[in-house]
């Protein structure tokens, strides 16, 4: 049961008064009204809302249905794009392509150069962004001669006759931002944010500790300015290495790493990180030795390049997993040297590639950059401390002799050595020594109370029981060639 009531408008201050009492009023124009008159009323609302809905959620499947078609014509047609762009990566040398700038074939490096016996390179699209006439496509791709599954991108421009190849459109990377971190200033673009936002902590610890690993201060507190610290631009710009800005020392240019080729077990976080440590690793090497050094003393490019190869096994970077098959593959074919590839070839390669590292990148020879990859002149590593030259002359008739500037693995077991039989901090006395123009006979008494064959002999004990490299036998006791 109800009431309903009716209204009835009084335009007149005359009519107010002929009007009865208000318990009158609703008498005359209110009355009960039963369940039946009001029940079909709300039936009515409920089902246009209903009908309003139902036509709402229609359009909306619609076209959500519509859009999903469309999205997977474009990946069809996407996929087709990079199926037929493997085909021609497969048929021969980039000289045979119609554009090669904008082909991609990471298993060519060379003219000429085609590609090796084997199971085709799979590739797969995993997301892509469409831009206007443009597409950026992510891809899981894994080959023969790059094992490890890796992400990649490329980019496609829509044509008359599909998707094509193009250059890189940094239009998808978005705004630019920054971000300051302890030691540094970040410039990038917003496609970059959530890498920054993991790498900067990261990188933090990172330099902290390459300074720590070669007894360096660094500023802190109000010390640790702008002023003080180090510019890090990530540019959307197709190239594989971190390099100084010419016009400023403390500033650092690093590529996206969503351009670059990364292994999937690799984060993007991790590759800005180690770019960049590597460019600064050097700067901090130079600033222990060199200010040691006279204008008549050359070091040689093995020691800074060995010491460079030990911090980045301290720092737990992508190649310090296959330090122990690079140190076999040295030490396995005395007195001769290695004449097969090592262990992980193709595995060591891809990393490298990341940073665009050359074969001489471990201060070793590896042929990534050959094909068929052979070992064409297999460096000896040294044996005897005595055959670890510290600098000498400029004047020095032996400066360019290969053999000499393949010891920068041997130098980093060194290292290796005296950090885990006298500590972490001895290195950096050490290494001051080294710029001192110091030789290895006097180095070893003053440092660590050892004659040089004493601590000769705990570096052998050492390749032994950490890399299962045996140098005592006479055949492994040579020279460098």
């Amino acid at each position: 049961m109800g009431i309903k009531c009716e209204w009835h408008v009084l335009l007149a201050d005359e009519d107010w008064d002929k009007e009865s009492a208000p318990e009158s009023l609703l008498a005359q124009y209110c009355h009960e009204q039963s369940s039946e008159e009001r029940r079909p009323l709300a039936p009515a609302w409920i089902a246009t809302l209903v009908l309003a809905g139902i036509i709402v959620l229609g359009s909306g499947l619609t076209l959500w249905w519509q859009a999903q078609v469309g999205l997977s014509k474009i990946e069809g047609e996407l996929s087709q794009s990079v199926a037929a762009e493997e085909a021609l990566c497969e048929l021969g040398s980039r000289a045979h392509l119609d554009n090669p700038a904008t082909i991609n074939c990471p298993d060519l490096t060379e003219p000429g150069q085609t590609l090796g016996a084997g199971p085709p390179p799979s590739v797969e699209i995993t997301d892509f962004d469409l831009l206007s006439d443009m597409a950026l496509v992510s891809l899981r791709t894994v080959s023969p001669s790059r094992p490890l599954p890796a992400r990649e991108i490329r980019f496609y421009r829509q044509t008359g006759v599909g998707w094509q190849p193009t250059a890189l459109d940094k239009r998808f990377w978005g705004s630019e931002s920054s971000l300051e971190s302890e030691f540094f200033v970040f410039n990038f673009r917003y496609r970059d944010r959530q890498t920054v936002l993991t790498a900067a902590p990261l990188l933090d610890q990172r330099y902290r500790q390459l300074h720590d690993l070669m007894g360096l201060t660094l500023p802190c507190g109000e010390q640790a300015t702008v002023e003080h610290k180090i510019l890090v631009s990530i540019v959307p710009v197709s190239m594989r290495q971190a390099m100084w800005r010419s016009e400023e020392h403390m500033a650092l240019i690093l590529p996206s790493p969503f351009l670059l080729p990364v292994p999937e077990s690799i984060t993007d976080a991790d590759v800005l990180v180690e770019g960049a440590i590597y460019l600064l690793s050097d700067d901090v090497i130079r600033q222990v030795m060199h200010p040691r050094l006279g204008d008549d003393l050359y070091i040689p490019s093995y020691i800074t390049r060995g010491v460079q190869l030990w911090l980045t096994w301290e720092s737990g970077d992508s190649l310090t997993e296959y330090r122990g098959d690079l140190v076999n593959w040295l030490y396995s074919a005395l007195p001769f040297g290695p004449k097969q590839l090592p262990e992980r070839f193709d595995e060591i390669c891809q990393v490298m590639a990341i940073w665009n590292q050359s074969g001489w990148g471990l201060g070793v020879y590896l042929p990534c950059d050959l094909a068929p990859p052979i070992v064409l002149s297999p460096m000896v590593p040294a044996t005897h401390i005595m055959h670890l030259y510290t600098p000498v002359s400029v004047h020095w008739s032996g400066v360019s002799d290969p053999s000499v500037k393949g010891q920068s693995l041997a130098v980093a077991t060194v290292l290796d050595y005296v950090a885990d039989a006298f500590g972490p901090d001895a290195i950096p006395d050490l290494i001051r020594a080294l710029g001192d123009g110091a030789k290895w006979q006097q180095v070893t008494v003053d440092q660590f109370g050892l004659d040089y064959t004493a601590f000769e002999a705990g570096w052998h004990a050492y390749l032994l029981a950490e890399y299962g490299v045996d140098l005592t036998t006479p055949a492994m006791a040579t020279r460098p060639r």
